[in-house]
C-alpha cells in the first residue's frame, strides 16, 4: 500500500523554513529572541493567512522580539507583527490607503480586517 501525503505548496513550505530559522536569525542579528508564544502564534496565523490567500509570505524576526509575516505586491504590503506577549499589529499599505489594527489578545485573528487586506493585496492592480 502506498501512502500519499499531500505536501504544502512551496511558498508555504519556504515560509515555514523561514519561521523555523527566526530564533537563529534573531541571535545572529543581535535582536531580542522571539518568545515561544510569538512563534506559535506566527505558525498558526501563517497557515490561516495562506488558506485565505495562497501566496508567498516572508517571515522574519524583528529587533523587538516580534515575528513578522509579510505579504508583498509591487508598492503594496500587508504586514502582521506577532508580539512576544501574545498580541499582534497588522499594518496594511494598499492603493486605497494605509490602515492598521492592533490585537490583544490575538485569538480573533484572522478577522475580516486581515482577510480583506490579503484579498485586496492580491486583487489590486499595480
Amino acid at each position: 500500500m502506498i501512502l500519499q501525503v499531500e505536501l504544502p505548496h512551496k511558498d508555504l513550505s519556504d515560509a515555514f523554513v523561514e519561521l523555523s530559522q527566526a530564533v537563529v536569525e534573531a541571535e545572529e542579528e543581535g535582536f531580542a529572541i522571539p518568545s515561544d508564544l510569538a512563534l506559535a502564534n506566527a505558525e498558526r496565523l501563517l497557515r490561516k493567512m495562506y488558506e485565505i490567500s495562497p501566496q508567498r509570505f516572508e517571515v522574519y524576526p524583528t529587533p523587538d522580539a516580534e515575528i513578522a509575516i509579510r505579504a508583498l505586491a509591487p508598492r503594496r504590503s500587508v504586514l502582521l507583527l506577532c508580539k512576544p506577549e501574545g498580541g499582534a499589529l497588522c499594518l496594511v499599505n494598499l492603493n486605497s490607503g494605509r490602515r492598521r489594527k492592533s490585537y490583544a489578545p490575538m485569538d480573533t485573528l484572522p478577522d475580516s480586517f486581515l482577510e480583506n487586506a490579503l484579498l485586496n493585496l492580491k486583487g489590486e492592480s499595480t
